[in-house]
C-alpha cells in the first residue's frame, strides 16, 4: 500500500516539497510517500523462543527437542519513506527523518482510529540502531547510506526490540479505509491530536496489564475528548471573545466539569437523550472515580474494575459520536472531527488549522489595546464591485487592519472585478496592491486598528461559516 500525505505549505515552510494538485484553491504538496509492505515470518528469536529454549535446557536430555524449531509466526511491516532534500537549503537528512518519523506516527494514529487496534508509535528510541538510506541524485545515480538512528547506549530497558506474536493482520475494510483517510486529514487540523494519543497509550497500557497507568490514562482521555469538544463548539458556534476566553480558562482549572456540560448539553439540545445522560454518568461513575482513585488513593485496579472502566468509557464516546451525528447540520465541523461525519478534506483541514490558530490568537489577546504599525503595513483594496471601494493598512504582523481614506480606483478596476468574478468567488474580493504604495503622511497612531476577522469580515471569518456569528 502507498500512501501520500497532501498539505498545503505554510508561507514559512522552507522543505522541499511537491506540487501534486489545487483543490477548493487551496495549492497542496506532498513531501513524503509511504510504501507499507508486510512480512510473515517464523519467529526464531523472540522472547518467548528464547525463554522456552532455556526451559528446554533444565529437561532431561532430549536432543531432538534442544534444537527444535518453534513455528511461531509474526508480522513485520516495513514502511519505506521517500521524500525530498534539498542540501542547498540546508535542509538535511536527519530533519527529513524527525518529519518522516512524525508523519509515520500520524499514519498510526489514524490507523488506530478506523481499526481500534492498539498499536505503539514508532520513535527514535525503538527504532534499528542504524537506518538504510538510499539516495537518488539529479542525475539517476543511486547512493547507499545510513542514519544512526539512536545514540548507542540508549539500548531501551531490555536492551533490545521483543518480539511481537500476531497471527495475522487483516486488510482494511472500505469503510475503514475511509475512516484512516479522514482520520488524516482530521489530524492535520491539530484538534483531537491530545485525546486521540492518551486514549491510544491508555488501551496500550490496558493490554499489557498495567491497570493503575490504563485507569489515569483513559480517565484523562475522556478528560480531554469533552474538553477538545466544548473548544470545538466555542469556536463553531461563534461564541463571542471574551466569553470564549472565559470558557477556556475554566476547562484548564479542576471546575471544568459543569460548565463542559452545560455547554454540551446546550449543544446537542434533543440529542442529549437519557442513553446520552446514562453513558455520561457512566463515564464519570466507572472511568472518573477509578481515575482519582488510582492517582490520589494508590488504589491499583483490578481486571474487572478495568473491564468495566474500558466498557463505561468506548460507551460513553460512542454515544458522544452518535449525538453529534444528530447535530452534523448545526456543528458540521465538530461532528466531522469527531467521527460521526465527514467533510474534512486536506484542503479543508489546511484552512480549518489557519482559522483555529487565529482564533486562538485572538482570544488570547483579546481585551489587550491593539495598535498596528504603519511601517510594516501594506495597502490592501476591498473590492464590493467596480463602483465600491474600501482602501485598508494591513499590519499582516499583527493581523491588524485600519480602514484609509477613499482614494482614486485603479484604472483597471472593472476589469479587475471581472477576473475575480470570472472565477466563481463572490464578492466582496480582498486584493493585496503589491505594486502601490501607502499613501504619504498618514500618522498611524491615528488610524482605528481592528482585528483581521473585523475588518474582513466576508473574506476572513474565524469559522467556516463566518458571516453573521457572533465574533465582536
Amino acid at each position: 500500500m502507498e500512501v501520500q500525505l497532501l498539505f498545503a505549505k505554510a508561507s514559512d515552510d522552507t522543505a522541499p516539497a511537491e506540487h501534486i494538485m489545487t483543490q477548493g484553491g487551496v495549492d497542496l504538496y506532498c513531501t513524503y510517500t509511504m510504501t507499507f509492505r508486510h512480512f510473515d515470518r517464523t519467529v526464531t528469536d523472540s522472547d518467548i523462543a528464547l525463554a522456552a529454549r532455556a526451559m528446554i535446557r533444565k529437561l532431561p536430555p532430549r536432543p531432538q527437542m534442544r534444537n527444535a524449531a518453534f513455528p511461531m509466526k509474526c508480522r513485520t511491516t516495513l514502511v519505506e519513506v521517500r521524500c525530498l532534500i534539498d542540501y542547498s537549503t540546508g535542509h538535511s537528512p536527519e530533519q527529513a527523518l524527525e518529519q518522516a518519523l512524525k508523519i509515520v506516527t500520524d499514519f498510526q494514529q489514524a490507523y488506530h482510529l478506523a481499526t481500534k487496534e492498539t498499536i505503539s508509535l514508532v520513535t527514535r528510541e525503538t527504532l534499528p540502531l542504524m537506518l538504510s538510506v538510499v539516495t537518488e541524485l539529479k542525475n539517476g545515480e543511486l547512493r547507499w547510506g545510513s542514519i544512526i538512528a539512536r545514540p548507542q547506549g540508549n539500548r531501551g530497558p531490555a536492551g533490545r526490540q521483543s518480539g511481537t506474536l500476531e497471527t495475522s493482520t487483516e486488510q482494511l475494510t472500505p469503510e475503514e479505509e475511509a475512516t484512516l483517510r479522514s482520520a488524516l486529514a482530521m489530524l492535520q487540523t491539530g484538534v483531537f491530536g491530545e485525546f486521540i494519543d492518551v486514549q491510544r497509550e491508555g488501551y496500550a497500557a490496558y493490554r499489557s496489564g498495567n491497570t493503575i497507568l490504563a485507569s489515569i490514562l483513559l480517565g484523562g482521555a475522556a478528560e480531554l475528548l469533552v474538553k477538545e469538544t466544548v473548544g470545538m463548539l466555542l469556536w463553531e458556534g461563534g461564541v463571542e471573545l471574551g466569553e470564549a476566553k472565559r470558557v477556556l480558562k475554566v476547562l484548564r482549572s479542576s471546575q471544568y466539569l459543569s460548565e463542559a456540560k452545560a455547554r454540551l448539553k446546550d449543544a446537542l439540545a434533543d440529542a442529549w437523550t437519557e442513553a446520552m445522560e446514562n453513558a455520561y454518568q457512566g463515564w464519570r461513575r466507572d472511568v472518573s472515580k477509578l481515575r482519582n482513585d488510582s492517582i490520589h488513593d494508590g488504589l491499583r485496579p483490578t481486571q474487572d474494575q478495568m473491564k468495566k472502566a474500558s466498557t463505561s468509557y468506548v460507551r460513553f464516546h460512542k454515544a458522544l459520536v452518535t449525538a453529534f451525528a444528530a447535530k452534523h447540520e448545526e456543528y458540521p465541523v465538530t461532528a466531522s472531527l469527531m467521527g460521526a461525519y465527514n467533510i474534512v478534506t486536506p484542503a479543508s483541514a489546511a484552512e480549518l488549522r489557519f482559522k483555529l490558530d487565529r482564533w486562538k490568537f485572538e482570544i488570547a489577546r483579546h481585551g489587550q489595546e491593539r495598535a498596528g504599525d504603519i511601517r510594516d503595513s501594506v495597502l490592501h483594496l476591498l473590492i464590493h464591485d467596480a463602483n465600491n471601494l474600501s482602501w485598508f493598512a494591513v499590519d499582516e504582523h499583527r493581523s491588524l487592519a485600519a480602514q484609509l481614506p477613499d482614494q482614486e480606483p485603479p484604472e483597471n478596476i472593472a476589469d479587475m472585478f471581472a477576473d475575480m468574478a470570472a472565477t466563481g468567488r463572490k464578492p466582496p474580493f480582498r486584493v493585496l496592491m503589491q505594486d502601490e504604495e501607502l499613501p504619504e503622511g498618514i500618522d498611524g497612531s491615528s488610524l482605528s486598528w481592528v482585528p483581521h476577522f473585523q475588518a474582513f469580515p466576508e473574506t476572513s471569518p474565524l469559522n467556516f461559516r463566518g458571516v453573521g456569528r457572533r465574533q465582536a
